[in-house]
């Protein structure tokens, strides 16, 4: 199910995706990497990647790319959210306002923290916190109802 909602997402936004999982992960090769979360704060305030920042996801391309200008300038930005929606809008409207604060690159994390941590991939969590929840029918109508909009 995880699978056909982030094949949706994707055929709907058209950005520029990656999966941590490819060879080569970015950050890697000493590149500099930007990591930016675009979940509600208490699900950041829960569980992130390590070295996110927080964005709120309703939050102006314009004004984060400008926000973030001296740590986006070269850098490879990677932005996420629980799946696809939030993180692949903004990132549609940073590569609209690129030009402003010029980045190595700007991707979407396939399939967001739901895919990152199914494949056992490093999280931080606040202490006594669970860890992420998994996706499952609720969060796919939450979704078909996001992309609705």
């Amino acid at each position: 199910m995880i699978g056909s909602v982030e094949d949706a997402g994707a055929a709907l936004l058209a950005v520029p995706e990656i999966t941590m999982a490819e060879p080569a992960r970015p950050g890697e090769a000493g590149e500099r990497l930007l990591l930016l979360d675009l979940r509600e704060p208490s699900e950041f305030a829960r569980s992130r990647i390590p070295g996110a920042i927080h964005v709120p996801p309703g939050a102006s391309a314009g004004a984060e790319l400008a926000r973030h200008g001296s740590r986006v300038a070269s850098a490879t930005v990677v932005l996420y959210c629980a799946v696809v929606w939030p993180s692949g809008r903004m990132l549609r409207g940073m590569r609209q306002v690129a030009a402003c604060a010029p980045a190595a690159s700007l991707l979407n994390l396939r399939g967001g923290i739901f895919r990152w941590h199914a494949e056992g991939c490093a999280l931080e969590l606040a202490p006594g916190a669970a860890v992420v929840r998994h996706f499952d029918t609720i969060w796919a109508r939450l979704l078909r109802r996001m992309m609705d909009r």
